[in-house]
């Protein structure tokens, strides 16, 4: 059995916790985690997503209508970073009635593989009527070592990221370039799959390198698969 380091819940041969220096954000995040993520994801960044944020908390389950700590906070400030046709973008969070952006905001964030946030969504009908909200969908995934269903899905730590930069332009965040930590972790979490992936006396690793995703092959279903939860069209 390989030592495990009980904060990233990787091997310890391979975890870097320590090198993480974690941000304060004014904004307080919640991780919405699916026990897959939590119990099998070994390269998942949702955890990682925490380490790196003191404002920060992983809430582990497959719906949330019980969750406590989302029925008290769901009218409190509160959004969900999910896409989708009635999302709002983030530089248009002042139209949002129900937002103010002169308080911290509380921000959930699904944590699992698509298919696993998709029926977290859909299944947890205390998140339908928080506001989504989406950032522009140009930015692409450095998440290399994953392959993505579509050009604009993120990593959670990605998402996180790109989120709390929009929020710096708007004068809601003043983190400078602080938050930086997101993609230097995620970046570091790569570089030593990658690593791996080439070394040979790693047998777990045996398939060898990573894929570029640019040769990965596209599913033939892509164009007719939503792959995230939209209720206008259940």
């Amino acid at each position: 059995m390989r030592e495990n380091c009980y904060r990233c819940f990787r091997a310890k041969s391979v975890c870097f916790c320590d090198e993480i220096n974690p941000i304060s954000t004014n904004s307080k995040f919640l991780i919405l985690m699916h026990p897959k993520e939590a119990r099998k994801e070994r390269v998942g960044t949702g955890r990682l997503a925490h380490l790196a944020m003191t404002n920060s908390e992983i809430v582990i389950d497959k719906t949330f209508d019980d969750s406590k700590i989302i029925s008290k906070i769901k009218n409190d400030n509160t959004i969900i970073l999910y896409p989708g046709p009635d999302s709002c973008k983030t530089k248009r969070l002042n139209t949002l009635d129900t937002i103010n952006l002169n308080r911290p905001l509380n921000v959930l964030l699904i944590d699992g593989t698509w298919p696993c946030a998709k029926s977290m969504m859909r299944d947890s009908y205390i998140l339908h009527n928080i506001p989504k909200v989406s950032f522009q969908n140009t930015y692409q995934s450095k998440f290399s070592i994953k392959h993505q269903p579509d050009n604009f899905c993120l990593s959670t730590i990605e998402s996180i990221y790109y989120f709390l930069d929009e929020l710096n332009d708007l004068g809601i965040e003043s983190l400078g370039d602080s938050h930086n930590i997101l993609l230097t972790t995620l970046q570091k979490l790569v570089k030593i799959q990658k690593e791996c992936a080439k070394d040979p006396l790693r047998k777990k690793y045996g398939r060898g390198f990573f894929k570029n995703p640019k040769e990965r092959k596209t599913s033939i279903n892509r164009n007719q698969r939503k792959i995230y939860f939209d209720k206008n069209n259940y």
